[in-house]
């Protein structure tokens, strides 16, 4: 019986010695990945706070149509709409802009685009993309584009741009490349009026 006893002890003994060292590993395996979230939560928001903060607006960044630009008004068919024609507005674009600072070490690329606004009585508000354009990290940050003509038609479906006045907007995307917002900045506003007669 005393030798019972004593196997008894011993295997009750190495038990919690077993179940004390498996403690201990996971112990040191929360703490490792503890102290690993915190460093790299630490570095993320450094990263931020580099580039966070940074001013990216262009003031000198502008879309807007050529001086001495007629815009053409046309009643177009379309398939979607074989019995009500809708408005097109043709013009063209001069588009500039020194998108050079807005490059740093956490830009990864810039989205580019133009947009054209303009309100009507069923739709205050209607915007369309005329242009777009992606600069990537080493590309040509400079766009100095003269009377271009939009990827993009400047419809309405119905008669809503006929007479009516139109705002142009250059808008820019920055996308990081780690850590940051995609903060999204647009130009100064340019304005351009529809003429109320169609062109043939």
């Amino acid at each position: 019986s005393r030798f019972i006893f004593l196997f008894y002890c011993s295997f009750i003994m190495s038990n919690r010695l077993r179940r004390s060292r498996m403690n201990s590993v996971l112990t040191r395996i929360n703490g490792l990945f503890a102290f690993t979230m915190t460093v790299l939560a630490v570095v993320t928001i450094s990263c931020y706070i580099t580039t966070g903060f940074k001013n990216r607006h262009l003031p000198d960044a502008v879309a807007k149509l050529p001086k001495s630009h007629s815009v053409m008004l046309r009643s177009l068919l379309t398939r979607e709409s074989p019995n009500s024609p809708n408005d097109v507005a043709q013009v063209l674009l001069d588009i500039k802009g020194d998108f050079t600072p807005l490059f740093d070490w956490n830009t990864k690329q810039l989205f580019l685009y133009v947009v054209a606004s303009y309100e009507t009585d069923d739709h205050p508000v209607n915007e369309v993309v005329l242009w777009d354009k992606i600069i990537l990290r080493g590309d040509n940050p400079i766009i100095d584009i003269t009377s271009i003509a939009p990827e993009y038609y400047l419809m309405d479906s119905g008669s809503g741009l006929r007479g009516n006045n139109v705002t142009l907007e250059l808008v820019w995307n920055v996308i990081p490349f780690a850590a940051g917002d995609l903060p999204l900045l647009k130009s100064r506003k340019s304005y351009f009026s529809i003429p109320n007669e169609y062109t043939s």
